[in-house]
């Protein structure tokens, strides 16, 4: 048993992930607030997806 698997959090299902995420942000890109093709984006290098290491933004943000 490694260091990680003993200090990582379970896997949150995906779509938990997103729901949370809209709340958070109120449904707005947590970069801009754009409110335009809204998106998870789970920033590198994450060994799992979860609220504490991913965004929600929009297209445009995703794209720079």
């Amino acid at each position: 048993m490694n260091l990680r698997s003993i200090f990582a959090k379970p896997k949150i299902n995906n779509m938990i992930v997103l729901q949370t995420l809209q709340e958070r942000s109120n449904n707005t890109c947590e970069l801009c607030t754009s409110t335009k093709e809204l998106k998870q984006y789970t920033i590198p290098p994450s060994l799992n997806e979860s609220v504490d290491n991913s965004l929600l933004v929009c297209s445009n943000c995703l794209a720079q």
